[in-house]
């Protein structure tokens, strides 16, 4: 079976509950979904594709857990939402991630993960 790259990257978001709030210039959004390579946001303007931006939020239900760094906006729609494409983030934010997005998926796999710290969600 020959998947698409998009169909691999929709399979590999994780859809955000409760309302996250990112600190981003100049603009209120919150996030939509996350993945490893990117994020979803709702803006309540429409964003310029091909803007670069900086960007931190804090991890749904790990308030000490922030993820910050730079992106490029790939996409955007009239009405305000937008796809945003990691570029830079530390090698610790963006282990912080990815490990909150195996846990999001499967909290008892990221509990087994070599050299993982994480409990599953209660």
């Amino acid at each position: 079976m020959n998947l698409s790259n998009s169909a691999v990257m929709r399979r590999q978001r994780v859809e955000i509950t409760p309302l996250v709030y990112v600190d981003f210039p100049e603009e209120s959004v919150f996030l939509l979904n996350l993945s490893e390579r990117g994020m979803a946001i709702q803006a309540m303007d429409v964003l310029e594709p091909g803007r670069s931006c900086n960007f931190s939020f804090q991890l749904p239900e790990n308030e000490q857990c922030e993820v910050s760094g730079n992106a490029s906006i790939v996409w955007s729609d009239r009405s305000g939402r937008a796809g945003l494409e990691f570029r830079e983030m530390s090698a610790a934010a963006r282990f912080t991630l990815q490990r909150w997005i195996l846990r999001s998926r499967n909290p008892y796999e990221a509990e087994r993960a070599p050299g993982s710290t994480v409990s599953p969600l209660q």
